[in-house]
């Protein structure tokens, strides 16, 4: 869980504000550049939001990044307030869930605990400076309401979208120089439809390395139907050399691309004429709303599985140019998963089951559809998000599958298959069952885990001498095998028949780990720990220790009646039981 919070929780940390004052005493905040902070604002500076005691929001990680625009570490549960004078009158707004983006101008932001009308739970002033500055102010002190400040006219730093404000009277020459604005991002319109939003490298490095989590945000604060933003070749090396992630936040999507899922020799000879290195490539991430034939060729695939599309669909690509040459670009499975946010249409208690989202799937350039994880927050009654993991370009849209079946009504995991099966993780049986107490096979538990991390079916990279491209299970166990999550036998064969036992199945989700990001760190004293409790536990093979202390551990895996039974085979019902555990545990689903 930890690493689903820090990768949706995308927040700077004390250096990036340290950094911040830094500027703010080499360069000044507007036209007062030789005040002391506290002179300016009237009260004490701070380096984070106040804590209030018995406040039900906990601030400590809300900061600001002006030159990206907008808040992090922000929740539901706060409002903020660009025109208060005193933290209760003004225009207040909701904040989103994790990051705000907000087109702002140097003056002050009040956050307070949302419909807090009587300033008990005023949370944090923020005076918001120019070229990425700004300070936090005690609001607990006595002089809260903070001077007057004009507003400048000019577009606002970091936002992609201008804002002209009236004018007037400068506090000095310095606050009409037009170089004393830097933005991140310029708007450029072509006749097709497609914005382009281009970068300020400059800006764009300066803002990498001013907070640790390396991440480069690019906010775009108006729907377009089709945006694309070229990262060219100096910015994209400084990508790779602090190994950062590229974040778009979009009003209809935030997309989250680590870079290391674009390995750098194979973006290059990717060229026909290939360069000689990442620095002559503009590598453009494309987002659009799909076409209407996209679409009805989607709706038509899902119509066979009686699944429905909710909301709108949002089609995420990628492509690298060089010397003329522009070519498609793939993302690699690594450690590190592609990360899109898509609002839930608001629904109400009357409307329909089927109008509200259950997972995420993917359509792909071959006509080639399947799920990826989801996970649906819900921060208050009237909005939810949807937290998608994914590895490949596609259209991605939010679905709603309710399948039942005949014989889980009264099972002891109905709510686990009923849930994984809205996922399109599982599937039944002819005839409307599930069978959950039917074993499982080798390949049935692969086509499972495979579903269940999001991955694609694919021809494998290793041989194994029983398994033929004409098999079912083929491309899942080829997509298995390249990534890491299965192996064969000595002898090459694979047994893709043979039922699965729980410590093989162990081993599957403890490679599975790795890709969702739960440690798999475990010492033998540890998995002794975790192991010796059991009354079987020598019958645990040496190979099987740390992967089964793992599974139990994360309570992936539970006692029988005081054993842990490494030997038996699991029915259908424990092995979702037990990839769901793994989904929940790793943040990727609901829990």
């Amino acid at each position: 869980m930890d690493r689903y919070k820090g990768r949706y929780a995308v927040r700077y940390s004390v250096y990036a504000c340290c950094v911040s004052l830094l500027m703010i005493m080499a360069w000044g905040w507007g036209g007062v550049k030789s005040a002391k902070a506290e002179d300016t604002l009237g009260w004490d500076s701070l380096l984070s939001p106040v804590v209030l005691a018995g406040s039900s929001v906990d601030l400590q990680s809300v900061d600001v990044n002006v030159l990206a625009g907008w808040l992090t570490g922000t929740t539901p549960l706060i409002e903020y307030s660009l025109d208060s004078t005193d933290g209760i009158n003004g225009h207040w707004i909701q904040a989103d869930d994790t990051v705000t983006p907000i087109r702002w101008q140097p003056g002050y932001l009040y956050i307070r605990e949302q419909a807090d009308p009587t300033n008990n739970r005023l949370l944090a002033v923020i005076q918001l400076g120019r070229e990425g500055t700004y300070l936090f102010a005690d609001p607990t002190a006595s002089l809260m309401i903070p001077p007057t400040h004009p507003s400048i006219s000019d577009s606002v730093v970091g936002s992609a979208d201008p804002i002209i404000n009236s004018k007037t009277t400068p506090l000095d020459d310095s606050d009409t120089d037009p170089t004393a604005i830097h933005p991140l991002t310029t708007i450029q319109s072509d006749l097709s439809g497609t914005t382009s939003i281009q970068i300020n490298n400059d800006v764009a490095i300066e803002q990498l390395t001013a907070n640790s989590e390396h991440t480069l945000t690019i906010p775009v604060t108006s729907n377009h139907s089709s945006i694309q933003i070229p990262i060219e070749g100096s910015l994209l090396q400084a990508l790779y050399d602090q190994k950062a992630t590229i974040m778009i936040v979009c009003p209809q999507v935030t997309y989250t691309l680590p870079i290391a899922m674009l390995e750098p020799q194979k973006v290059i000879q990717s060229f026909a004429k290939p360069p000689v290195s990442m620095t002559s490539i503009t590598l453009t991430i494309q987002i659009k709303t799909p076409s209407n034939n996209d679409i009805a060729s989607l709706q038509s695939l899902l119509n066979l599985q009686q699944i429905n599309i909710v909301g709108s669909p949002v089609s995420v690509q990628l492509q690298a140019s060089y010397d003329g040459q522009t070519v498609p670009i793939s993302p690699q499975v690594t450690d590190q998963s592609l990360e899109l946010t898509m609002p839930v249409p608001i629904t109400t208690s009357t409307d329909s089951i089927s109008s509200k989202p259950t997972t995420a799937i993917v359509y792909q350039a071959d006509h080639s559809m399947h799920p990826v994880p989801t996970l649906i927050s819900s921060p208050n009654d009237s909005s939810a998000t949807a937290h998608i993991h994914g590895w490949t370009n596609g259209i991605y849209a939010l679905v709603s599958h309710h399948p039942s079946f005949t014989d889980t009504r009264s099972h002891w995991s109905s709510a686990d298959v009923n849930d994984m099966a809205s996922r399109l993780i599982v599937t039944g049986e002819k005839g409307g069952v599930f069978a959950p107490d039917r074993l499982v096979t080798r390949a049935e538990f692969a086509a499972m885990i495979v579903r269940a991390l999001g991955l694609s079916a694919e021809p494998s990279k290793t041989t194994f001498s029983d398994v033929h491209d004409s098999d079912w299970y083929a491309g899942v166990i080829g997509s298995a095998s390249n990534h890491g999550l299965i192996e064969g036998y000595n002898d090459t064969t694979f047994r893709p028949n043979q039922q699965i036992t729980r410590e093989e199945a162990s081993e599957i989700l403890s490679h599975a780990m790795k890709l969702t990001g739960l440690s798999t760190a475990i010492t033998t004293r540890e998995a002794n720990a975790q192991l010796n409790p059991f009354a079987d536990r020598k019958q645990v093979s040496n190979w099987a220790v740390p992967a089964l202390a793992l599974s139990v551990k994360y309570h992936i895996l539970e006692d029988i009646q005081g054993a842990i039974q490494p030997q038996s085979d699991v029915s259908r019902a424990q092995a979702t039981v037990m990839i769901r555990r793994l989904l929940q545990q790793s943040g990727w689903i609901q829990s």
